[in-house]
Protein backbone atom coordinates (compact mmCIF):
# COMPACT_ATOMS: atom_id res chain seq x y z
CA UNK A 1 0.00 0.00 0.00
CA UNK A 2 1.29 3.16 -1.17
CA UNK A 3 1.20 5.53 2.72
CA UNK A 4 1.54 8.78 0.30
CA UNK A 5 -1.66 8.28 -1.49
CA UNK A 6 -3.30 8.30 1.87
CA UNK A 7 -3.98 11.95 2.56
CA UNK A 8 -4.63 11.56 6.77
CA UNK A 9 -1.53 9.18 6.81
CA UNK A 10 0.61 11.81 4.11
CA UNK A 11 -0.13 14.48 6.49
CA UNK A 12 0.72 12.48 9.40
CA UNK A 13 4.37 11.18 8.33
CA UNK A 14 5.42 14.70 7.12
CA UNK A 15 4.39 16.30 10.65
CA UNK A 16 6.65 13.85 12.23
CA UNK A 17 9.38 14.21 9.77
CA UNK A 18 9.09 17.98 10.08
CA UNK A 19 8.98 17.48 14.48
CA UNK A 20 12.46 15.57 14.25
CA UNK A 21 14.44 18.18 12.13
CA UNK A 22 12.99 20.66 14.15
CA UNK A 23 15.39 21.88 17.49
CA UNK A 24 13.57 20.87 20.16
CA UNK A 25 12.85 24.40 22.18
CA UNK A 26 11.40 23.16 25.06
CA UNK A 27 15.28 22.57 26.80
CA UNK A 28 16.62 26.18 27.75
CA UNK A 29 18.75 27.66 25.22
CA UNK A 30 21.18 29.62 27.44
CA UNK A 31 22.81 29.48 31.13
CA UNK A 32 20.13 31.14 33.36
CA UNK A 33 22.04 31.95 37.10
CA UNK A 34 19.17 31.51 39.78
CA UNK A 35 19.41 33.02 43.29
CA UNK A 36 20.34 31.05 46.00
CA UNK A 37 17.58 29.93 48.70
CA UNK A 38 17.56 31.61 51.97
CA UNK A 39 17.45 28.01 54.12
CA UNK A 40 21.21 26.78 52.83
CA UNK A 41 19.36 23.73 50.47
CA UNK A 42 20.99 25.49 47.26
CA UNK A 43 19.19 27.11 44.32
CA UNK A 44 19.10 25.25 40.90
CA UNK A 45 21.15 26.44 38.35
CA UNK A 46 19.60 25.93 34.54
CA UNK A 47 22.62 24.91 32.66
CA UNK A 48 21.14 23.64 29.27
CA UNK A 49 22.46 24.64 26.15
CA UNK A 50 21.09 24.11 22.46
CA UNK A 51 19.04 20.83 23.41
CA UNK A 52 21.14 19.15 26.11
CA UNK A 53 20.17 19.27 29.50
CA UNK A 54 23.07 18.96 32.21
CA UNK A 55 23.20 18.15 35.61
CA UNK A 56 22.14 20.97 37.48
CA UNK A 57 24.31 23.08 39.54
CA UNK A 58 23.52 24.76 43.18
CA UNK A 59 24.43 27.69 44.70
CA UNK A 60 24.75 27.92 48.36
CA UNK A 61 23.87 30.78 50.54
CA UNK A 62 24.67 31.48 54.56
CA UNK A 63 22.24 33.07 56.26
CA UNK A 64 21.85 34.31 60.14
CA UNK A 65 19.72 32.23 61.85
CA UNK A 66 20.65 28.60 59.89
CA UNK A 67 20.10 26.15 61.89
CA UNK A 68 22.74 23.26 62.54
CA UNK A 69 21.89 20.59 58.76
CA UNK A 70 21.09 23.96 56.86
CA UNK A 71 24.77 24.73 57.82
CA UNK A 72 26.43 22.07 57.30
CA UNK A 73 25.15 22.15 53.47
CA UNK A 74 26.84 25.12 53.04
CA UNK A 75 30.19 23.83 54.86
CA UNK A 76 30.13 20.82 52.79
CA UNK A 77 29.76 23.25 49.53
CA UNK A 78 32.79 25.24 50.36
CA UNK A 79 34.26 21.79 50.71
CA UNK A 80 33.38 20.86 47.67
CA UNK A 81 34.35 23.82 45.44
CA UNK A 82 37.56 24.89 47.24
CA UNK A 83 38.91 21.59 47.62
CA UNK A 84 37.39 19.73 44.34
CA UNK A 85 35.23 17.00 46.47
CA UNK A 86 33.86 14.96 43.58
CA UNK A 87 32.42 11.77 45.69
CA UNK A 88 30.28 13.93 47.37
CA UNK A 89 31.74 13.05 51.35
CA UNK A 90 34.44 15.38 52.46
CA UNK A 91 37.90 13.51 53.76
CA UNK A 92 38.13 14.61 57.51
CA UNK A 93 41.66 15.89 56.73
CA UNK A 94 40.18 18.38 54.53
CA UNK A 95 37.97 19.62 57.55
CA UNK A 96 38.74 22.97 59.52
CA UNK A 97 37.17 22.72 62.83
CA UNK A 98 38.19 26.27 63.29
CA UNK A 99 36.77 27.73 60.56
CA UNK A 100 33.32 25.84 60.63
CA UNK A 101 32.92 26.84 64.54
CA UNK A 102 33.75 30.39 63.85
CA UNK A 103 31.51 30.24 60.38
CA UNK A 104 28.79 28.57 62.73
CA UNK A 105 29.37 31.60 65.33
CA UNK A 106 28.81 34.29 62.74
CA UNK A 107 32.28 35.25 63.61
CA UNK A 108 33.61 34.75 59.64
CA UNK A 109 31.81 35.05 56.77
CA UNK A 110 31.88 32.73 53.75
CA UNK A 111 34.55 34.24 51.79
CA UNK A 112 36.95 34.57 54.92
CA UNK A 113 36.49 30.51 55.28
CA UNK A 114 37.37 30.40 51.85
CA UNK A 115 40.24 32.78 51.70
CA UNK A 116 41.23 30.50 54.53
CA UNK A 117 40.99 27.31 53.46
CA UNK A 118 42.23 28.08 49.88
CA UNK A 119 45.36 29.64 51.45
CA UNK A 120 45.85 26.57 54.06
CA UNK A 121 48.56 23.63 53.98
CA UNK A 122 46.16 21.04 52.63
CA UNK A 123 45.59 22.79 49.74
CA UNK A 124 49.00 23.66 49.40
CA UNK A 125 49.88 20.17 49.22
CA UNK A 126 47.06 19.16 46.63
CA UNK A 127 47.02 22.03 44.28
CA UNK A 128 50.04 24.00 44.58
CA UNK A 129 53.41 21.91 45.42
CA UNK A 130 53.26 18.80 42.69
CA UNK A 131 52.06 21.52 39.56
CA UNK A 132 53.72 24.49 37.58
CA UNK A 133 52.08 27.88 38.17
CA UNK A 134 49.79 27.66 35.38
CA UNK A 135 48.49 24.61 36.90
CA UNK A 136 47.83 26.17 39.80
CA UNK A 137 46.67 29.24 38.08
CA UNK A 138 43.51 27.16 36.60
CA UNK A 139 42.63 25.79 39.98
CA UNK A 140 42.80 28.87 41.49
CA UNK A 141 40.52 30.57 38.70
CA UNK A 142 37.97 27.40 39.52
CA UNK A 143 38.01 26.92 42.80
CA UNK A 144 37.38 30.70 43.48
CA UNK A 145 36.06 32.43 40.61
CA UNK A 146 33.87 29.47 39.29
CA UNK A 147 35.63 29.52 35.86
CA UNK A 148 38.90 28.85 33.96
CA UNK A 149 40.97 31.68 33.33
CA UNK A 150 39.89 33.81 30.55
CA UNK A 151 43.27 35.81 28.89
CA UNK A 152 46.81 35.13 28.59
CA UNK A 153 47.01 38.53 30.30
CA UNK A 154 45.09 37.10 33.45
CA UNK A 155 47.03 34.23 33.36
CA UNK A 156 50.52 36.52 33.47
CA UNK A 157 49.32 38.90 35.81
CA UNK A 158 48.62 35.68 38.69
CA UNK A 159 51.73 33.85 37.38
CA UNK A 160 53.88 36.67 38.78
CA UNK A 161 52.13 37.13 41.82
CA UNK A 162 52.70 33.51 42.63
CA UNK A 163 56.29 33.95 41.25
CA UNK A 164 57.23 36.54 43.56
CA UNK A 165 54.62 36.60 46.46
CA UNK A 166 53.72 32.95 46.68
CA UNK A 167 50.17 31.30 46.82
CA UNK A 168 48.66 32.87 49.85
CA UNK A 169 49.33 36.70 48.08
CA UNK A 170 47.25 35.08 44.75
CA UNK A 171 44.37 33.88 46.81
CA UNK A 172 44.02 37.31 48.55
CA UNK A 173 44.19 38.68 45.21
CA UNK A 174 41.37 36.90 43.69
CA UNK A 175 38.97 36.69 47.00
CA UNK A 176 39.68 40.27 47.58
CA UNK A 177 38.62 41.36 43.32
CA UNK A 178 35.70 43.04 41.81
CA UNK A 179 34.67 39.83 40.51
CA UNK A 180 34.67 37.79 43.52
CA UNK A 181 32.54 40.39 45.08
CA UNK A 182 30.19 40.99 42.43
CA UNK A 183 29.12 37.04 41.87
CA UNK A 184 29.62 36.00 45.69
CA UNK A 185 30.19 39.00 47.87
CA UNK A 186 30.12 37.88 51.89
CA UNK A 187 28.32 34.91 52.14
CA UNK A 188 27.82 32.66 48.57
CA UNK A 189 29.73 29.73 47.94
CA UNK A 190 32.04 30.03 44.74
CA UNK A 191 30.56 27.87 42.09
CA UNK A 192 31.22 26.67 39.27
CA UNK A 193 29.14 30.05 37.09
CA UNK A 194 29.80 28.19 33.21
CA UNK A 195 28.96 24.76 33.83
CA UNK A 196 28.22 24.12 30.44
CA UNK A 197 30.37 25.25 28.08
CA UNK A 198 34.40 25.90 29.00
CA UNK A 199 34.94 29.65 29.89
CA UNK A 200 37.43 31.73 28.41
CA UNK A 201 39.82 31.22 25.41
CA UNK A 202 42.84 29.75 27.28
CA UNK A 203 44.15 26.47 25.63
CA UNK A 204 43.72 24.67 28.96
CA UNK A 205 40.42 25.82 29.69
CA UNK A 206 38.68 22.56 27.76
CA UNK A 207 40.03 19.81 29.56
CA UNK A 208 40.48 21.94 33.06
CA UNK A 209 37.17 21.05 34.02
CA UNK A 210 37.35 17.06 33.15
CA UNK A 211 40.98 16.79 34.48
CA UNK A 212 41.65 18.81 37.93
CA UNK A 213 42.60 15.91 40.02
CA UNK A 214 42.75 12.85 39.76
CA UNK A 215 44.94 11.83 42.92
CA UNK A 216 43.89 9.85 46.01
CA UNK A 217 42.88 11.65 49.02
CA UNK A 218 45.34 9.72 50.81
CA UNK A 219 48.95 10.82 52.59
CA UNK A 220 50.44 8.82 50.07
CA UNK A 221 49.17 10.86 47.18
CA UNK A 222 52.21 12.14 44.89
CA UNK A 223 50.37 15.62 46.10
CA UNK A 224 51.99 14.98 49.40
CA UNK A 225 55.69 13.14 48.79
CA UNK A 226 56.69 15.74 46.03
CA UNK A 227 57.09 18.78 43.92
CA UNK A 228 57.72 22.24 45.11
CA UNK A 229 56.86 23.43 48.88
Amino acid sequence: MDNSKMPLMGKAMGDLERQTREMDKSKPLFIELGRSFSNGAGQSVEVGVGTTRRKPARIYRMNPGMNQAETALVLNAIYTQVMDVFSGQVPAEFRRSDLESKLRNGEISVREFVRTLAGSEIYRRRFYTPYPNTKVIEFLFRHLLGRAPATQAEIRSYNQILATAGLKAAVEAMVDSPEYAQYFGEDVVPYNRFPSLPAGNYLGSVKAATDLVKTPWSSLSPSYLGGRV
